[in-house]
């Protein structure tokens, strides 16, 4: 019985170790993260204030914030952007 439970126990500890695992700096996990950290948020482009289109979006296209976004867009280094495209080409593209 206390093998069993320390068996339970351990694949307890290590699935919740995974699951708070850093992203060990997947550029394009950081730029989403710099985007929230300004006050973007999903779902919220109404108010202009936008996760993927009124942030992500403009910094991966290189354009301007839709004109109704009161938020400051994160400073994201080209290397960064650079580097997300290469791994998520399709990122913020027109389908």
């Amino acid at each position: 019985m206390i093998s069993k439970l320390a068996l339970v126990m351990g694949l307890m500890l290590s699935s919740l170790s995974f699951a708070q695992a850093p992203n060990n700096g997947e550029p394009c996990r950081q730029i989403i993260d710099a985007c929230k950290a300004n006050g973007f948020i999903l779902g919220e482009y109404k108010e202009g204030k936008g996760l993927w289109r009124d942030c992500v979006c403009p910094i991966m296209n290189g354009t301007k914030p839709p004109a109704n976004t009161e938020l400051t867009l994160p400073s994201i280094s080209p290397q960064t952007i650079a580097n997300c495209k290469t791994k998520r080409p399709n990122i913020c593209k027109p389908k």
